[in-house]
């Protein structure tokens, strides 16, 4: 299919864009929204022929295609290629390009483009910062597309029609899901056309063909893209720079949570000779485990910032997704014997054994290069040829093959062949290394070609040799240019490369040119990470239709699977426990002896003094990951994998989950944020970790430890909101955008009694008597040991000691009459029945300041906890059963709660919350709750084709309407049609108030009501209609007079 010219048209009026492009339009209108931290648009695809560019002015500019979307500044901008250069096309009808220079243009009709900004006056107002630091990135010469497939696929993944060498295109070849396919890791403009793909996947595969090529959809890739060409043959290299990782891309780093490493780099090798197409796959990264550099002066020494266990789950899904891309993968270890990275390689060939044992299936071969301090020497290739010229080498190589196409032009047919495995280079932050290696690799691959291809002339040696070059001068070039202190401080270290650092800062202030390939700040707009940057959703006009559908057949797509959740909260009291932690985890276990998630927050794993807050220990943080791990697989049916853990100073929070969901969790995050001190400290503060179950539901779990102190409450209730409003994730997602969120910890929350009155209701022993167990009590008892209390000096002077709120004084005759039913059930002798019991601690319950705060709305609205029946667990003497014995006498209180927030309420029921006090070497118990969550799996496959079917549907049955010939009130009304399900309308607007009267001025702020039985005067409202409207009867509401 040809391409043709595209024109960009705008309208500041209707704040419309309109491209056209191969007889076909697609046509862009913001839509009216109050929000402006949100951008919507309508969004229509249809034949020129049908609209109308009167009224519209033209941006006459060359364009090349359509980028997509995004949002800076409170505007949206459309990008779009202005400038390119032809890199080469092997292929034929594949031509790849360099990107040279954008243009963005927002609905305002205001226009940014790098090299005009640079020619023209840049204090316009229509200049916007962020769009400028995107434009100057998108000119530097790193990126690359092609008008006709999708640069980010490799060759044999691509639809070359009949499997031939120039054979014609079937399908523009595209990543079919940005988010989970592999390929889509290498897109860059990923985030701007994400809304764009999924209104290209609605349309009909004649519309989507028409779409593509078109140019109204093009992805990006960064890296480099070089060709060669020698007597007829020719040589391209095509090397994808990863963009999915979060965090930083280049430089000594490691992976994250989803398994993504820095540096990681898939650069393919295209070779086309007379008769035949072949290419084959290389990739390479940073060691793929949980590591940083020692950001101390003198020090280059690599921080292991996991454990074992913590880094299984990211390092397992790293080589599980690239077995299932490249099939065997062949590990080349070329960290050097200098520092810590011999310790590196230890950790790196455990990592990989530990693999071996949880997943046989998977071919992951490993070699560790010898005396590799010599292979930073580039030019002592003998040395490198006998680092890879190994015999093992080389028959893995073999195996591997490439991918390689017949010719229609040879009389003998030859099979097409696929690649089965691949190298993967892995050092700790060295380009030039790992291209080198690469090459050395390559040459091997091209050896083996040999006897599956004719003769490859040697000029093709040399233009190997080159474009390989070539191509670790350009990654280099990104990676030097990202983060060169870091770089510096590997290559160099300590205080010499602090001063190494300072130059070249002052280089690269001093540099004129607009070159750089781009700091962290630019990749993150470009990628759509930065915090206050919101994404621009798409509207199509059946979209509502469509949505509704869905909803009523989603029994067609989705199922139900029920999950068991137990979660643990305990306040540890800096000890790191040795013995028996079975009970603490299956307190129940003859009810309860599986679950498919564990959730366990521990507080004060560390003493909460400054020295051990600012300088913590990661012993203590291994040894509970280590000991929680083994009980859990101890003689358990179910094998439990650990999920993730995070740590903020004495807070600990760890995930862990059976091997049976480990395949559905995806995208793990993890948060903090401190309250200590104002939020600088440590020592108090909340902890969360956040993943999605099937893609489908998102789970939240946050470990806190909020203010101390009898009466503080008002303190606690701010931690709260700083940590609900701090804690943000991925796309500045909050806690409250989980479907399910459970908040557990020691809130510190008390209950507001004289600590003698909570005593006494408890049955426990007075206070000096407590530890002699045979003696008996009477009320007389615990009022002498308070009124003697009183008369501590040191008591009156703290409040702690006052043992009561300031805001809920009450007289100690006001507490007798208020608790006498239930002081009259705890004075009797013998024990207390279940359900008197329950009696007092109900009672005991409606004076605790958190349930007070939870239901005045004030912390944790829309919060749900379930009944205590349990005894206050904190404070305790240590090693034993008894409320705090000490000086200070602290009220005994349920400090230790576990709370949660569902967005629908039949998603998560709450089978059990207790206390587990057989643990005594804390002052705290350890209180645990079950879940059953109900989430929704859906069938992805099977919604499409369902949505597919939907909009064919609507289509035939609405037929055509311009969106650019609609009022911007039907806009909004389309914009909310449908999406009510309760058979109210829209909400009212200044525009659209929907409850006036036709014949009332539409400007007025209220509006009259009229009761025409009462304003004729012959009626009055009937008197014996019940004053609660919710009472049903059958009086009128008017009787005459």
């Amino acid at each position: 299919m040809a391409i043709g010219q595209m024109k960009l048209y705008f309208s500041v009026h209707i704040r419309a864009l309109v491209i056209c492009s191969n007889g076909y339009a697609l046509v862009l209108r913001e839509a009216p929204m109050e929000d402006s931290s949100c951008s919507k648009c309508f969004i229509q695809f249809t034949p020129e022929s049908q609209i109308t560019t009167d009224g519209l002015e033209e941006v006459h500019k060359q364009i090349y295609g359509f980028i997509g979307l995004i949002r800076s500044k409170g505007e949206t901008f459309a990008g779009f290629i202005t400038e390119r250069r032809a890199i080469g096309d092997p292929i034929g009808d594949q031509m790849a390009y360099q990107i040279c220079d954008t243009m963005f243009v927002n609905f305002k009709g205001e226009i940014a483009s790098y090299y005009k900004i640079q020619s023209e006056d840049v204090n316009g107002d229509y200049i916007s910062s962020g769009i400028y630091s995107i434009t100057k990135l998108l000119a530097t010469g790193t990126f690359y597309y092609s008008p006709n497939c999708d640069l980010a696929l490799s060759l044999e993944d691509r639809n070359l029609g009949g499997g031939e060498v120039g054979g014609e295109i079937s399908e523009y070849s595209s990543t079919q899901n940005l988010q989970d396919d592999y390929p889509g890791r290498f897109v860059w403009n990923c985030d701007m056309i994400d809304q764009l793909s999924i209104f290209r996947s609605r349309l009909s595969k004649s519309e989507r063909l028409t779409f593509d090529f078109g140019l109204f959809y093009i992805t990006i890739i960064r890296g480099f893209v070089g060709q060669k060409s020698t007597n007829g043959n020719t040589l391209m290299i095509i090397s994808r720079q990863d963009a999915r990782k979060y965090g930083p891309l280049f430089g000594p780093a490691g992976m994250d949570d989803e398994g993504n490493v820095a540096n990681f780099v898939e650069s393919e090798l295209i070779l086309q000779t007379e008769n035949s197409l072949s290419s084959y796959k290389l990739i390479r990264g940073n060691v793929p485990l949980f590591w940083k550099l020692d950001s101390h002066l003198l020090s280059t020494k690599v921080e292991f910032e996991r454990s074992e266990d913590g880094t299984k789950h990211a390092f397992n899904r790293f080589f599980e997704g690239l077995c299932a891309q490249y099939g065997r993968i062949l590990i080349l270890d070329a960290l050097s014997n200098n520092g810590s990275q011999p310790e590196m390689s230890e950790r790196y060939l455990k990592a990989l054994n530990y693999l071996h044992d949880d997943s046989t299936e998977l071919q992951i071969g490993y070699k560790k290069l010898g005396n590799p301090q010599f292979l930073h020497k580039r030019d002592n290739e003998s040395y490198y040829r006998s680092l890879v010229d190994d015999q093992c080498v080389v028959d893995e190589l073999s195996y591997h093959g490439a991918f390689v196409l017949k010719s229609r032009q040879t009389q003998t047919q030859t099979q097409t062949q696929t690649q089965l495995g691949t190298v993967l280079v892995s050092s700790l932050d060295s380009i030039d290394r790992s291209n080198f290696l690469m090459m050395k690799v390559s040459e091997i691959y091209l050896q083996n070609l040999f006897g599956k291809l004719s003769n490859i002339p040697d000029e093709l040696w040399f233009a190997h040799h080159e474009i390989w070059t070539m191509n670790g001068n350009a990654l280099g070039k990104l990676a030097n240019s990202y983060n060169a202190s870091i770089k510096t401080k590997n290559k160099t270290g300590g205080l010499i490369g602090k001063v190494a650092e300072q130059g070249k800062k002052y280089i690269s202030s001093s540099s004129q040119g607009g070159t750089s390939s781009g700091r962290q700040h630019q990749l993150d707009r470009l990628l759509g990470r930065k915090d206050k940057e919101k994404h621009v959703m798409l509207i199509d006009l059946v979209h509502d239709y469509v949505f509704n559908r869905l909803q009523k057949r989603r029994a067609d797509y989705a199922t139900t699977k029920e999950l068991l959740i137990y979660c643990v909260t305990f306040n540890v009291n800096a000890i790191a426990y040795e013995k028996d932690l079975t009970e603490f985890l299956f307190p129940e276990k003859s009810e309860f002896d599986k679950y498919d998630l564990v959730v366990i927050a521990l507080e004060e794993v560390i003493e909460l003094t400054p020295s051990k807050v600012m300088s913590i220990d990661p012993a203590i943080r291994s040894h509970w990951e280590k000991k929680l791990n083994d009980t859990l697989n101890k003689n358990q049916e179910k094998a439990y994998s650990f999920l993730r853990s995070e740590q903020l100073g004495g807070i600990l929070l760890l995930v862990f989950s059976n091997l049976e969901n480990v395949d559905n969790i995806k995208n793990v995050e993890s948060s903090v944020k401190k309250t200590g001190f104002k939020g600088i400290s440590a020592n108090k503060g909340g902890v969360a970790i956040s993943f999605n179950y099937s893609s489908h539901s998102r789970l939240c779990f946050i470990g806190s430890h909020l203010a101390a102190g009898q009466n503080h409450e008002i303190e606690r209730h701010q931690n709260y909101k700083t940590i609900s409003k701090g804690i943000k994730f991925k796309r500045q997602k909050g806690i409250k955008d989980s479907d399910i969120l459970i908040w557990m910890g020691d809130m510190n929350y008390r209950i507001d009694l004289p600590g003698y009155f909570v005593r006494k209701l408890l049955k426990c022993k007075p206070l000096s008597k407590a530890i002699n167990n045979n003696e008996e009590t009477s009320s007389s008892d615990y009022e002498e040991e308070y009124s003697n209390l009183n008369q501590s000096e040191s008591n009156k002077n703290s409040l702690e000691n006052l043992n009561e709120s300031n805001s809920n004084k009450k007289s100690i005759d006001a507490l007798e009459s208020e608790f006498s039913k239930a002081m009259s059930i705890v004075e009797k002798k013998g024990d207390l029945s279940l359900e008197e019991e329950e009696f007092v601690l109900s009672k005991l319950f409606d004076h605790d300041q958190l349930n007070l705060q939870m239901s005045q709305g004030k912390s944790f609205p829309f919060f749900n906890e379930m009944e205590i029946n349990f005894k206050p667990t904190y404070k305790f003497d240590k090693g034993t059963d008894v409320y705090d014995t000490s000086e200070k006498q602290r009220v005994p209180s349920w400090t230790d709660r576990i709370v949660y927030y569902t967005k629908q309420s039949d998603i998560l029921k709450q089978i059990r919350y207790g206390s587990i006090p057989s643990y005594k070497f804390s002052d705290h118990k350890p209180v645990y709750g079950v879940f059953k969550a109900n989430l929704e799996i859906v069938d992805d496959h099977k919604k499409c084709a369902i949505e597919q079917e939907l909009y064919e549907q609507r289509k035939r049955e609405q037929g055509y309407e311009s969106i650019l010939e609609k009022s911007s009130k039907a806009l909004e009304k389309t914009a909310h049609d449908g999406l009510l399900k309760h058979g109210l309308p829209a909400p009212s607007s200044k525009e659209n108030r929907w409850w006036r009267l036709a014949d009332e001025n539409k400007d007025e702020k209220s509006s009259n009501i009229v009761f025409p039985a009462l304003d004729s005067g012959q009626c009055i409202i009937n008197p014996n209609i019940p004053k609660n409207p919710f009472v049903g009867t059958t009086e009128p509401l008017f009787i005459g007079k």
